[in-house]
C-alpha cells in the first residue's frame, strides 16, 4: 500500500469514526482508537524485526513492509497531534 492510498484510508477510517462519534461518544474516543490501532502497528513491525533478527521470519519485503507501515502510522499520528497543539494554542491566544 502506498503512501498516499494509506493516508486515504485513515482518512476513510476517520470519516467512519468521526460519524460513529458524534452518534455515540466524542472526539477523545475517536483519537484514542487511532492511537491504539498506530500501537498495535507499531508493535506488530517490533515482532516482525524480531522474529527476521533470529532468523524465524525470511522474508525482508514484509519485514521492510510492516516497518513503513508503521512508520507511515506515527508520523500521521504525530502530524494530528501537532495541529490539535497548534488549535489548542490559538483557541488560548484568542481574547475574550
Amino acid at each position: 500500500m502506498t503512501g498516499i492510498s494509506k493516508i486515504s484510508s485513515y482518512q476513510s477510517h476517520i470519516n467512519r469514526s468521526s460519524r460513529k462519534a458524534t452518534a455515540q461518544g466524542s472526539f477523545v474516543d475517536v483519537f484514542k482508537g487511532f492511537v491504539k490501532d498506530v500501537d498495535s502497528q507499531l508493535k506488530y513491525a517490533d515482532k516482525k524485526m524480531e522474529a527476521f533478527a533470529v532468523q524465524k521470519e525470511s522474508n525482508i519485503h514484509e519485514v521492510m513492509i510492516a516497518m513503513e507501515k508503521a512508520d507511515l502510522s506515527l508520523r500521521f499520528l504525530v502530524r494530528i497531534r501537532n495541529k490539535l497543539v497548534e488549535a489548542y494554542h490559538e483557541i488560548m491566544r484568542m481574547q475574550v
